[in-house]
């Protein structure tokens, strides 16, 4: 018999499955509902601004100022917190008492709400209205003081006033200025000039005496819009203001200083560049007034040194034997030239001790090729320096004429730069008659420049001792004038290194042409001139020069001295015998040293105006008057303009607006 189980049996239902299926259905609803809000939710509001209406009052005062009046009408689209206006102050003296209203109630200074603040970036004050407004229009007037916008003139004045600059993002609807002048004036008596964009329409009217109008609609971001009102003169003061003062002043100081400059100059000479008044000297002496070296002898006379003194003193040494000079014709190669120490230099001192030592040092008694170059590059500067001490110390100069000299160059950049800056301060001022005051400043500097070389300044015992020295010198230059040759023959040798001291030692030894001249034994030998081209320029031959019979050639010691022409050749001529002695020395140090060189002298005894831009400005006059003017209005027939360009100088105002 089967058993059957007396217990009801019913279904079993999942707990767990009916929490899954609820969580889903939660789920499933609020995707449906977010879909929904997402399809039917408005878009997000963007943020837009612009300018509907300008209005611009300009209440032009008998004493020049200008009491500036904006009325501004912006409309925002979204959520904004302040506007800016920029107003750029480097075209007028000065911008001030602002102030700010609001449906004519005057705004606290101040960040939050309902406030404004004011601040400088760069050259421009910015006005910031500060507010809390989203989707609205709303208007704020603007009010502040101009001083300087005024442009004067020589027949009339003017106005010329920068609206807005092309800085400004947003179109503005419409932009009325009105121009208000003192007094009654006709309007046949003014004169206006608008200067924007090519497709801005806009007109100018005078309603009424002293009054210019102008208006203009839809004007595109990043717009101009400038103005200028002309009227006569006298309708406004002309006060004397720190620019109109510095205007005057400049072209003025620019005439005058320049002769102001030189007239101080002549006086710092006077007193300390002048040598000590020395009493007249002969015109010319027959001998070395003194035992002076040569090199002191001619930077006594011109006041610098040069190499002529550097080969003065090489050649005073080999006249009395201590070196020989390099062969220029024993080898075309620089390098192949020589310089020799005949005998010990340990008694020389002074200058001459300075020039043994430099090219012989160590003992040395053969120098050649390019290290006499490089030595006499080193002795150039100290041999200087050594010349000026021996003047100073033998005190024939106040001071060495090359610290003098260096001095007065200082000086004279110091002042150069000096009046550089002022200049571009003038410049960046716009400060009128720079230009005047440019011309007269490099004529100041060239005028102290003139100065430098004149300042070292003998003592009474120099300019006496130059006296002598230059009547030594011209005896040198022009002998057949003061002595016969025959009588001047045996001093050749002992003057030649003053002669080239001087330079003038081809002109001592033109003096003894056609002479049968005993040539000193420390010359060297050189070809023998067969023709003189008409330059003066010598052409040799193939041969030496040969002393007397039994003698060998000129230059060599052991064969002592020896004549030109005692053997038959040509006479010693013109421009051979200082070639001669010279010519190899100074053909080394010209092929291997440039020429050292002293510091010293030479040898021997409108600005403000700004100009306008290529375009021109559309223009009104109210009546029959007429003008031009460069930079600023012009005339025309009456009428308006539905677009024109041009540029205006001087006057105030521009800048633009900003918002956020």
């Amino acid at each position: 018999m089967d058993i059957v189980d007396s217990r009801r049996v019913s279904p079993r239902r999942s707990r767990t499955g009916a929490a899954g299926f609820l969580a889903a259905c939660l789920v499933t609803a609020f995707c449906a509902a977010l879909a929904v809000g997402l399809i039917i939710a408005p878009p997000a509001q963007a943020k837009d601004w612009r300018i509907d209406a300008l209005d611009v009052t300009l209440d032009v005062q008998s004493d020049s100022r200008v009491l500036v009046t904006e009325k501004i009408t912006f409309t925002f689209e979204g959520s904004y917190s302040f506007v800016g206006r920029l107003i750029p102050t480097g075209k007028v003296d000065s911008i001030g008492a602002v102030e700010v209203f609001r449906d004519g109630t005057a705004l606290p200074i101040g960040d939050g709400p309902d406030s404004y603040s004011t601040f400088m970036e760069g050259e421009y004050l910015v006005v910031q209205l500060n507010f809390a407004l989203a989707d609205t229009t709303a208007t704020w007037e603007i009010r502040y003081v101009a001083e300087g916008a005024i442009s004067y003139f020589d027949d009339a004045d003017e106005l010329v006033w920068r609206v807005f600059d092309a800085d400004t993002p947003v179109p503005i609807g419409s932009v009325r200025v009105t121009m208000n002048l003192p007094g009654s004036t006709p309007p046949d008596l003014l004169v206006a000039a608008v200067d924007t964009g090519p497709d801005v329409f806009n007109t100018t009217s005078s309603p009424g005496p002293s009054m210019i109008v102008f208006e203009a609609e839809d004007i595109a971001p990043y717009t101009h819009f400038w103005i200028a009102g002309g009227f006569p003169k006298g309708v406004v003061g002309h006060p004397w203001t720190y620019r109109r003062v510095m205007s005057f002043i400049t072209p003025r100081v620019g005439f005058a200083l320049p002769i102001f400059t030189l007239l101080m100059m002549l006086l710092v000479w006077v007193r300390r560049g002048r040598d000590e008044p020395a009493s007249v000297h002969a015109s010319f002496i027959t001998e070395p007034p003194s035992g002076l070296a040569p090199a002191m002898a001619g930077a006594l006379i011109d006041e610098k040194v040069e190499h002529q003194e550097i080969l003065a003193t090489l050649a005073d040494l080999a006249r009395r034997g201590y070196v020989r000079l390099p062969d220029p014709t024993g080898s075309k190669q620089a390098s192949a030239q020589r310089l020799q120490l005949l005998k010990p230099a340990a008694d020389l001192q002074g200058l001459d001790a300075l020039v043994v030592s430099t090219i012989f040092p160590g003992g040395a008694v053969n120098v050649k090729g390019e290290t006499i170059g490089e030595r006499l590059r080193g002795l150039a500067v100290p041999f200087e320096e050594a010349v000026f001490a021996a003047i100073v110390k033998a005190g024939y100069f106040a001071e060495s004429p090359k610290a003098a000299r260096r001095a007065w160059r200082k000086r004279t950049w110091w002042f150069g730069l000096l009046l550089t800056v002022v200049t571009v301060f003038l410049v960046l001022e716009d400060i009128g008659g720079w230009g005047y005051f440019f011309v007269g400043a490099v004529a100041s500097v060239l005028a102290m420049r003139m100065f430098v070389r004149r300042m070292p300044q003998r003592t009474l015992a120099g300019a006496q001792e130059q006296r002598k020295w230059e009547a030594f010198r011209n005896y040198l230059r022009d002998l057949k004038r003061f002595q016969d040759l025959e009588t001047a023959r045996d001093s050749f040798e002992r003057y030649l290194p003053y002669a080239v001291a001087f330079g003038v030692e081809r002109n001592w030894a033109r003096r003894f042409e056609g002479l049968s001249l005993p040539a000193p034994g420390w010359m060297v030998s050189v070809p023998v001139p067969t023709s003189l081209p008409a330059g003066g320029d010598v052409v040799p031959s193939a041969g030496p020069l040969s002393g007397p019979a039994g003698a060998g050639p000129v230059g060599v010691p052991a064969g002592g001295a020896a004549s030109a022409g005692s053997s038959g050749g040509p006479p010693l001529t013109l421009d051979t015998l200082s070639d001669r002695i010279f010519g190899g020395l100074d053909g080394v140090t010209r092929t291997l040293l440039a020429a050292p060189s002293s510091t010293g002298s030479g040898r021997g005894a409108s600005g403000g105006h700004r100009s306008t831009s290529s375009r021109s400005s559309s223009s009104s006059s109210f009546g029959s008057r007429s003008s031009s003017r460069s930079g600023g209005w012009t005339s025309s027939s009456r009428g308006s303009s539905g677009g024109s360009s041009g540029g205006f100088s001087g006057g105030g105002g521009g800048g633009g607006f900003r918002a956020g």
